[in-house]
């Protein structure tokens, strides 16, 4: 009788001996995560009081390993955290912008002379531009690279390199003054 129990199925149903076969094997794994975000919490509030990692092991009694391991997933987080709310300011932002751009266009329509229509453009094209550096798409002008360029250019048609250099800069401030 002993071999057809060791050659019968392990059962999953619940029994006298274990209740709930895998619930140990749940519970350990929940105990641990609870277990491992407190100390992460413990060792978020000992970093923001600018405690030392080998003084946050020592006061918590881990290894610094640990506490290193613990600040790498805490940063990761806060990182996370950060870029969602930047993302949804920038989204009530663009909202915003959106909604003041119609208004205006709305108002150019019915605008009676061509001096206010003018102003009324001159916003919209305001409100472009801003939306266009807040996507990122107004790239700043690299002024080392147009030196660069600007000396080549120099060289192969028998210019004064600094001359054009000069007059790159002074368009490129007279733009930015616009």
């Amino acid at each position: 009788m002993e071999e057809e129990s060791k050659d019968a199925p392990m059962s999953t149903e619940p029994n006298a001996e274990n209740p709930r076969p895998s619930e140990g094997r749940a519970t350990e794994l929940a105990a641990r995560r609870l277990e491992m975000a407190a100390r992460r919490r413990n060792v978020a509030t000992l970093l923001l009081r600018r405690i030392s990692q080998r003084e946050i092991a020592r006061l918590l009694q881990i290894s610094t390993g640990t506490v290193s391991t613990d600040l790498k997933a805490i940063r990761e987080e806060w990182k996370a955290e950060a870029r969602v709310v930047l993302e949804d300011h920038i989204a009530r932002e663009l909202a915003v912008l959106n909604t003041d751009e119609q208004y205006w266009r709305s108002q150019m329509v019915t605008a009676e002379s061509m001096d206010v229509r003018l102003k009324m453009y001159d916003r919209v094209l305001k409100i472009m531009d801003r939306r266009a550096d807040m996507l990122g798409l107004n790239a700043p002008i690299r002024l080392e690279l147009a030196r660069m360029e600007a000396e080549k250019f120099a060289r192969e048609y028998g210019l004064d390199a600094a001359e054009l250099v000069a007059e790159a800069q002074r368009i490129m401030e007279e733009h930015a003054r616009q």
